[in-house]
């Protein structure tokens, strides 16, 4: 292993200042990781706290060289561990090659086909891919800054733990841009599918729009590279009808996609708002400072002008209402 301190192995290998079970649990599965130098052994730890509820987690009482993730669950405590991966498994000292479990090297250019009913796992010095049943997926680019695939249909279930912008896959008429996170992918050979996000969060990226998906939530991919407004997979009924009738363009949705909206549903209404008339944008920004109340109250009129700034400042303070 390359890159990593006394500190991160210590950390890794005698469990110090007595954690508790939270933390042990943590220890336990990423220990094994420090020996090898692929992914595997790495991804599997990852995978299998995904698996498992999140006990209460307490800062560490030590000296302060344990990262140690709050979190609701395990699963996000993983995607929160990337930066630990990172470190452990330095990607420039690993292959930036995709290969199939049996080790078989997939060049750029050349196709994974699935048929129905079987599954094929492909996975790099970046993280690992299922490739779903039924799917063409074609390897675009692996390089140490950027890995690129290719879904011309058919689904992926992607858990990466690289950088943000490092892994990206392309669509018909969409990129989706992984942040760092775990997601799933189906999309048909018209283009039209649907990103759910498990951990972290993706960018789609498509023109004129872009749409920014995080963990529990999903989004729909259209055809021609229409996206659908990211939401929560806990949405209420009301509102998610009221949306479903907003991305149809009915006339009167907008009012009832406000009213129904709560807190949590400000990651919808803050995509609302870019999709609106400039006519209509105080009332969506008004509903979000309402649900959601911002430190800064000029963002509220900026981002209703569809400042960039304002709107990305206002980004970071809503996601802490998620």
């Amino acid at each position: 292993m390359n890159r990593h301190d006394e500190a991160h192995d210590e950390w890794l290998v005698d469990g110090a200042d007595d954690p508790d079970q939270a933390e042990r649990e943590l220890i336990d599965a990423f220990s094994p990781a420090r020996w090898r130098e692929d992914a595997d052994s790495l991804l599997q730890a990852i995978e299998s706290l995904q698996r498992k509820p999140l006990p209460n987690v307490r800062p560490s009482r030590g000296p302060a060289r344990r990262v140690l993730p709050m979190a609701g669950s395990l699963a996000a405590a993983a995607i929160g561990l990337a930066v630990v991966a990172w470190v452990i498994m330095s990607p420039g000292s690993a292959p930036t090659t995709w290969s199939t479990a049996s080790g078989d090297v997939i060049r750029r250019g050349e196709w994974i086909a699935t048929d129905a009913g079987e599954e094929a796992r492909i996975s790099s010095s970046i993280g690992r891919v299922t490739v779903g049943p039924g799917s063409r997926v074609r390897v675009v680019r692996a390089d140490e800054d950027e890995h690129r695939l290719h879904l011309a249909h058919g689904s992926i279930e992607a858990l990466i733990f690289a950088p943000p912008r490092i892994f990206f896959v392309d669509m018909p008429s969409v990129t989706a841009v992984d942040m760092g996170c775990a997601y799933r992918l189906d999309v048909d050979a018209a283009g039209e599918g649907t990103l759910q996000v498990t951990g972290g969060w993706v960018e789609l990226e498509a023109e004129p729009v872009a749409a920014r998906v995080p963990a529990g939530a999903s989004c729909r991919i259209g055809a021609g590279g229409a996206l659908g407004i990211p939401r929560f997979d806990d949405a209420p009924g009301p509102f998610v009808a009221a949306l479903d009738r907003f991305d149809a363009g009915v006339g009167d949705s907008l009012d009832e996609l406000l009213q129904a909206a709560r807190p949590r549903d400000s990651l919808s209404l803050w995509h609302v708002l870019g999709r609106v008339e400039a006519a209509d944008r105080s009332r969506v920004a008004g509903r979000l400072a309402s649900l959601v109340p911002t430190r800064d109250a000029s963002i509220v009129d900026r981002a209703a002008a569809l400042d960039a700034g304002a709107l990305d400042a206002w980004w970071s303070e809503l996601r802490a209402a998620w």
